[in-house]
């Protein structure tokens, strides 16, 4: 059986079956092949039993939701791990060697893309449904509507990496010219092209690397790998990717590594870039820093670059870098300017020298899987592999040995890795520290490092130099002419001025060297050349003293320094343009011609021959200059007005267009078509080139401008005329619509404009009803109804029809409100008379009868059809009346109960004197106070007659305030007996003991006085109890223990 990965050592191979899951196996691709992360994530999500099934873990997202457990166990068996939040799917042993031998899906020495390639499609928005050898995992990649998103970010989801898309060629571009091994994968148009020369596919590969290649159109090769066998590559230029619709994917470790990443591509030139991608613990130490909020810039990420070559050590563990005091150290040094960078560094390693010990670490990233151990004899061995290797790639068959051993050579002077060669995993083995640079010191090619490391130093790489390299340069040895042949005849360009500044090049880094050198080049040249003029036609300042120190035959003279006014001056004219000024163009070129004459005429004479012959190429150099610098205002101009004129080309005719509709959406797809040529990518840059903002080019805003208003004019006009057809075709409809009458005149109640308004109603329906000339004004209009006009039509008299019998129902509501108002009316005329009625109870009996005689004039004919049809809600109606019949009883009722109150009062004032004298009230009542006034005398000595005298008062109080409203006709006798009896009972109890009996026998003598106003014989029974005898004023001679019981004795009375 096919292991789950292939061994160490081994790359994936990859060969797509018959189904369409080439987004998948490519990305897959991508991530494995490219990067030891992808490979370890890969890995970490299988796991082998013991039993030989085999369990893959997958990390629950959004996309888990679409995973149907009961198909799923089908073949397999499901659950969820929620310590991890992980779907566990074990694969059965026996079920492996099914999906091993199968020959339907992708064919790989890897078991576990197999297994992916079953699993991931259970993950699909698309809800399919398994059918044994119709419809299977592997078939579902054919489905549509499978992805919510993008389909790279669907397997970044499933295999828990971070997919960043993007369209934008430029960018990849970047990043592989920064980090050729980056996982990108590329989705585009794909297959043979049809006569029109379209793409009718798309398929997805993996982006292997972009080879810059100035031959081939559009300057760059896209070298591809293709999932269906992923050995072979193929080629396709810009210019061809640019036309295929392309989208790129780049797999990250997650989302803090992809952010670093793009800032990398952003901010650094390719070298610096490089650099950092091919040092992996440079590339962990910035994603420290990120972390710890230090964005990365352009001086940042060099002086990381420059740091890490200097004290990798530093970067070992990060997480140092976040504590002081080395960070405020390491930052100095890391955001130090350019002049800084030193001093800073000089101030880190001298306060922190344990960071510089490890100064030969180089700890690259890991691309491809590690190569397995060799015997003795390492180095040689593998670099011999390599070399056949490197042997084997096309163009590299004859001269593989002299790449290799240069790219050695430069790896031990500039420490890069991206100098030693990839074949045979050589560039791996030093990345991975298997083998350093003085691996390559001890070996075959130790001849050849001094010679190469001294063209190098020529070459001006000083700042890149390794501290090794440097030392090995800077220290003594014998500086031959041999050894000089051996340097120079690695110079590709042999010309003197070259030669000589390469010479002070070397002067920067061996100042004895360069000097030595410089006699054996004087040796050779002073017999073919004039070193003056050497020295007059070198433009570097630095290199033209330099060579004037230890070359000219005599000192500089006044000739060179009106040479280098005449480079100042014409240093001074602005060599770029732009948005502002770029139409100042043939004004610019014409004053570098004035100034060129002028000098020419003025100092042409002390000129040197060499130099006066310069003076023409210099000013071409500017001119040219301009020229580059005004070109792209040129033409982003020219681009703009191309536009300007597509879009008046764009046709505006409607003619074609027999609906409304047809025009509407003819409409939108012109201005559609005019918005993609104002949006399109170029013109947006042109424009802000321009300084315009989005769509504000005066040529395209008249352009836009003119193209509406005409567009606008054609499609009202033509949407007018088929409106007018369309109304042609329905007018006599419209006018039978409009010449129906109807009246709501005849009715009389409510209910009956109801019923008449939806009668009439249905026959103006009836009149709508569709028929051949309305339904073919409907198209035109594109109405899915009536047409417009008849629409209009029988809106507008539905809506007569509805105040027609709003109107009705007014009328009718008025005129049963005003009868209501006028039974309200007689009710306010009703005459209040009480005639014979000579006591209270007959004035009461009169009430009662006058307020239902009120009532009658409710029992009127036409009240209750009145009522039904005044349209006043019941919500209003008071005691179950409307407002004006209920305002009027109210008022009425009140008048009645006034008129028969004052009419009992006047009784009451008239028969109230003579009923309490016949009692002899009054006599009662002064006893009563005297006795009061005796036991308020005993309260000013003796306490215990404090309460009792107070209750007395109160007593004595409110029966001559009730004797005083009784007078007054305020109450009848019954009340007039209650209220007395009610302030007699509560001062008896606190009178009951003998400080207060003759104050309680007066009062009992007052309530037998007022009693007695019912009957004689209850008064006397009153004082029977009392006293035992049937005297109705006898003194007490009982005991106080005898009860009155007065409260039933009143219950017997009735008034007189």
């Amino acid at each position: 059986m096919t292991p789950l990965f292939p061994r160490d050592g081994q790359r994936l191979t990859l060969s797509q079956g018959k189904t369409g899951d080439c987004y998948l196996i490519a990305s897959i691709d991508c991530i494995y092949n490219a990067s030891k992360e992808g490979r370890e994530r890969l890995k970490s999500m299988f796991k082998e039993l013991d039993n030989g099934d085999v369990e893959l873990r997958v990390k629950r997202t959004k996309q888990s939701e679409n995973l149907d457990t009961a198909k799923i166990a089908i073949n397999y068996k499901h659950s969820i791990d929620t310590d991890t939040n992980e779907d566990v799917i074990t694969i059965p042993h026996s079920y492996l060697a099914e999906i091993d031998a199968s020959r339907e899906g992708v064919r790989s020495n890897s078991l576990a893309v197999k297994i992916l390639e079953r699993i991931s499609s259970y993950y699909y928005k698309n809800p399919w449904q398994y059918q044994q050898n119709v419809l299977t995992s592997i078939s579902a990649h054919d489905l549509n509507n499978r992805h919510e998103g993008t389909s790279t970010a669907f397997v970044g989801h499933l295999l828990e990496v971070h997919s960043y898309d993007t369209e934008d060629i430029q960018k990849i571009i970047s990043l592989k010219n920064r980090w050729p091994e980056a996982p990108v994968y590329i989705s585009l148009a794909y297959g043979k092209k049809d006569i029109h020369g379209k793409y009718h596919g798309r398929h997805g590969l993996r982006l292997k690397e972009i080879i810059r290649n100035d031959n081939v159109p559009g300057g760059y090769q896209f070298v591809l790998v293709n999932p269906w066998n992923n050995t072979k590559e193929e080629t396709i230029n810009l210019a061809d990717i640019r036309t295929r619709n392309t989208r790129f994917c780049y797999f990250s470790e997650n989302k803090a590594s992809d952010r670093l990443t793009w800032d990398i591509v952003n901010c650094t030139n390719e070298r610096t870039g490089r650099a950092i991608f091919e040092n992996y613990q440079l590339f962990q130490g910035l994603l420290s820093l990120q972390k710890q909020n230090v964005r990365l810039n352009g001086n940042i990420a060099s002086n990381a670059v420059k740091l890490y070559a200097l004290a990798p050590a530093i970067f070992d563990e990060p997480e140092l870098l976040g504590k002081s005091p080395i960070r405020e150290d390491f930052l100095a040094c890391l955001e130090s300017a350019p002049y800084a960078f030193d001093r800073n560094f000089h101030t880190l390693r001298t306060r922190f020298p344990d960071l510089l010990e490890k100064r030969e670490v180089i700890s690259a990233r890991p691309t491809v899987p590690s190569a397995p151990e060799k015997p003795e004899n390492l180095f040689e061995n593998a670099l011999d592999h390599a070399i056949s290797e490197k042997a084997k790639q096309a163009g590299f068959a004859h001269n593989a040995r002299e790449i290799v051993e240069e790219g050695l050579l430069n790896f031990y002077f500039q420490g890069q890795p991206f100098n030693l060669t990839q074949a045979g995993d050589l560039r791996f083995r030093f990345t991975g520290k298997e083998f350093n640079a003085q691996t390559i010191a001890d070996s075959r090619v130790k001849e050849q490092l001094l010679p190469h490391g001294l063209y190098l130093a020529m070459a001006g790489a000083n700042s890149e130099l390794t501290p090794h390299g440097k030392k090995l340069l800077q220290s003594d040895y014998p500086l031959t002419r041999e050894l000089y042949q051996q340097v120079i005849s690695r110079q590709k360009n042999k010309n003197t001025a070259h030669l000589l500044n390469a010479l002070y090049n070397l002067s920067l880094v061996n100042p004895r060297a360069a000097e030595q050198f410089l006699k054996f080049a004087k040796e050779d040249l002073s017999a073919r050349v004039n070193l003056n003029d050497i020295i007059a036609q070198e433009n570097d300042a630095p290199v033209r003293d330099w060579l004037a120190r230890h070359l000219a035959d005599s000192p500089p003279i006044e000739r060179l320094r009106r040479f280098e006014e005449f480079k100042e001056q014409l240093g001074k004219f602005s060599g770029k343009f732009n948005a502002l000024n770029y139409h100042k163009y043939e004004e610019r070129l014409a004053e570098l011609d004035k100034f060129l004459a002028d000098f020419k005429n003025n100092h042409s004479q002390e000129l040197y021959p060499a130099h006066l012959g310069q003076l023409d190429g210099l000013v071409n150099e500017k001119k040219s200059a301009l020229k580059r610098s005004v070109q792209p205002y040129l033409l982003a101009e020219d681009a703009l007005n191309k536009v300007a004129e597509q879009i008046k080309s764009i046709p505006i005719a409607f003619t074609n267009c027999d609906t409304v509709v047809a025009v509407i959406l003819q409409k939108e797809s012109r201005q559609e078509q005019m918005y993609r040529l104002i949006r399109q990518d170029t013109v947006t840059q042109a424009e802000r080139l321009l300084g315009y903002q989005a769509g504000k080019y005066p040529a395209i805003q008249q352009a836009r401008k003119e193209f509406e208003q005409n567009l606008n004019q054609q499609s009202t006009k033509q949407m007018e005329h088929l409106r007018k057809r369309a109304n042609d075709l329905v007018a006599p409809m419209v006018a039978n619509i409009n010449d129906f009458h109807f009246n709501f005149n005849h009715c009389s109640e409510l209910g009956q404009v109801r019923l008449h308004q939806k009668a009439v109603q249905e026959q103006l329906k009836g009149l709508t009803e569709p028929t051949a000339a309305s339904r073919k004004a409907a198209t035109v209009e594109g109405t899915l109804g009536l047409p417009e006009s008849v629409n209009r039509a029988y809106q507008a008299k539905l809506n007569n029809i509805s105040s027609a019998a709003d109107a009705a129902e007014n009328r009718i509501k008025n005129q049963n409100q005003q009868q209501l108002y006028k039974i309200a009316s007689e009710i306010n005329r009703f005459s209040i008379q009480f005639r014979e009625c000579n006591s209270e109870a007959k004035a009461n009996e009169r009430r009662e009868a006058l307020k239902q005689q009120l009532l009658t004039h409710l029992d009127v004919s036409g009240y209750e059809k009145a009522l039904a049809n005044s349209g006043i809600s019941r919500a209003v109606f008071v005691d179950g009346y409307p407002p004006q019949i209920a305002q009027a009883l109210k008022r009425k009722r009140q008048d009645i109960d006034r008129r028969a109150d004052e009419l009992i009062v006047g009784f009451r004032k008239a028969a109230a004197p003579g009923i309490l004298a016949s009692i002899n009230l009054q006599k009662h009542l002064d006893n009563l106070k005297h006795k009061v006034e005796e036991l308020e005398k005993e309260a000013l000595t003796k306490p215990d007659y404090v309460v009792p005298a107070e209750k007395a008062r109160t007593m004595y109080t409110r029966l001559t305030r009730n004797q005083g409203r009784f007078l007054n006709g305020e109450l009848s006798v019954p009340d007039f007996q209650s209220a007395c009896k009610g302030a007699i009972d509560n001062a008896l109890p606190d009178l009951a003991n003998h400080r207060g009996y003759k104050v309680k026998k007066i009062a009992l003598h007052v309530l037998s006085a007022v009693l007695s106003l019912g009957t004689v014989g209850l008064a006397f029974a009153v004082n029977y109890a009392w006293t035992g005898r049937y005297s109705l004023f006898q003194p007490q001679t009982a005991s106080e223990n005898v009860t009155l019981k007065v409260d039933e004795a009143i219950k017997g009375i009735k008034p007189r």
